[in-house]
């Protein structure tokens, strides 16, 4: 892609993205037992949530750093 210098990190955040959603999957389906009074969704909350989070917060990390240093060519923008 010629108009992108160096996508890793969007790149990188495309991939958490796509964990993030698994895990939400994942979460999904324990709640189905939730009032079921048995604890068969604490063991999936005791491993996605930190995940989860942790993910969370490391893609947060990343696209601040993106846009933080982000450079705009207007010139290029206009360039056809």
């Amino acid at each position: 892609m010629p108009h992108k210098r160096n996508p890793e990190l969007s790149e990188r955040i495309i991939g958490l993205d796509r964990i993030i959603r698994s895990k939400l999957a994942e979460e999904s389906e324990a709640t189905r037992s939730l009032f079921e009074r048995d604890l068969s969704n604490s063991s999936t909350e005791r491993y996605v949530f930190p995940d989860l989070f942790e993910n969370l917060a490391y893609a947060t990390r990343l696209t601040k750093y993106i846009i933080d240093n982000l450079e705009v060519f207007p010139n290029k923008m206009l360039k056809i």
